[in-house]
C-alpha cells in the first residue's frame, strides 16, 4: 500500500472520529451563560466548518494537502482529549 493511501485512510478514520463528536456537541441542548450568550453555538458552527475543511482537504489529490489534513485533524482531536477531562 502507498503512503499516499494509507494516510488518507488514516484521515478518514480520524475525520470521523472528529466528525462523531461534532455530531455529540449539536445534540447537546445549549447552555445560556450570562457572561458570554451564545458562545456554545459558536463554537459548535466552527467545529462543524473545521470538519468541512478537513473532508474538504482529504479530498483533494495532492499529497500535501492530505498531510496537513492528517495534523490539523489530530490536532483537534488531541485539543479535543485535553479538554475533556
Amino acid at each position: 500500500m502507498s503512503t499516499i493511501k494509507l494516510i488518507t485512510y488514516l484521515n478518514w478514520i480520524l475525520i470521523v472520529l472528529y466528525g462523531s463528536s461534532v455530531v455529540w456537541a449539536f445534540l447537546q441542548a445549549n447552555n445560556p451563560s450570562h457572561e458570554m450568550p451564545g458562545a456554545e453555538w459558536i463554537i459548535k458552527i466552527v467545529g462543524f466548518l473545521l470538519l468541512l475543511a478537513m473532508i474538504g482537504l482529504n479530498v483533494a489529490p495532492y499529497l500535501w494537502t492530505k498531510i496537513t489534513a492528517l495534523a490539523l485533524v489530530s490536532l483537534l482531536l488531541l485539543v479535543l482529549r485535553w479538554f475533556a477531562d
